[in-house]
C-alpha cells in the first residue's frame, strides 16, 4: 500500500516506519551515551520481515544523511532471518530484504553462517536489533560474544509480546557486566544493576 499510493496520497504504516523511527531515536541514545558515531555501526537485525526492514531502512536513510553513499550505507548491515545471514542467493528474498542481502563470496565460511550466534562470532556487530518472535535467542553466549568485541553493545530486543521477546533486559545487563545498552519493544521493569 505504501508503495502504490506514495504519489498520491500520504501513506503512513507504524510497523514499517514507526518502528523504525523510534529504534533510530533509541540508537542515537544509546550512542550518546557510548560517545560513538552512527556510521561506525555495524547493524544485525534478526528477524528481517515488515518490521525489522523498516528499521534497517531508517538507519540507511539516517547514514546516506551522515554522508555515506548508498552502497557504503549498505555495507553495515546484516540480516539474519531463520536460514541464518540472508545471502543475496536466498531463495524467497522479499523486495524489501534484496538490497540489504551479501553475497557469499564475502565470506571465506559463509556456509557456516546459519544461525544467529555464528553470524555474531564472525561479524562483531556493535548493534543487534531483534524483531523475530523468537523467545530467547539472545542467548547469554551470543550476547557475551558481542559484548567481547565492543565496549557498549547496543541491544535491542523488540519482539511483544513479552512472552515473544529476544530476551529480557535485566539479563542482557547482567551478562554484559552492566554495560549492554539496552532498549525493548515492550514496557520493562526497572533494572537495578549493582545499586
Amino acid at each position: 500500500i505504501l508503495d502504490k499510493y506514495k504519489d498520491q496520497i500520504a501513506t503512513f504504516n507504524d510497523d514499517i516506519q514507526g518502528t523504525g523511527m523510534i529504534v533510530l531515536a533509541g540508537i542515537f541514545g544509546a550512542l550518546n551515551i557510548s560517545k560513538e558515531k552512527l556510521v561506525d555501526q555495524t547493524f544485525v537485525t534478526f528477524g528481517a520481515g515488515t518490521a525489522g526492514m523498516g528499521i534497517v531502512n531508517q538507519i540507511f536513510t539516517e547514514l546516506q544523511q551522515a554522508g555515506l553513499t548508498a552502497d557504503e550505507a549498505r555495507q553495515h548491515f546484516y540480516l539474519v532471518d531463520k536460514q541464518g545471514l540472508l545471502f543475496n542467493d536466498t531463495p524467497d528474498l522479499t523486495a524489501a530484504q534484496i538490497p540489504f542481502t551479501r553475497s557469499r563470496d564475502e565470506f571465506a565460511d559463509a556456509e557456516t553462517l546459519t544461525s544467529l550466534s555464528a553470524v555474531v562470532k564472525a561479524l562483531h556487530p556493535t548493534v543487534l536489533i531483534g524483531t523475530s518472535t523468537q523467545p530467547g535467542t539472545f542467548t547469554e553466549e551470543i550476547v557475551k560474544e558481542m559484548a567481547a568485541h565492543t565496549e557498549r553493545p547496543i541491544i535491542f530486543p523488540l519482539s511483544n509480546p513479552t512472552k515473544l521477546a529476544e530476551a529480557k533486559a535485566e539479563d542482557l545487563i547482567k551478562w554484559t557486566d552492566g554495560k549492554a545498552l539496552v532498549s525493548t519493544g515492550i514496557p520493562a521493569a526497572d533494572v537495578d544493576y549493582q545499586g
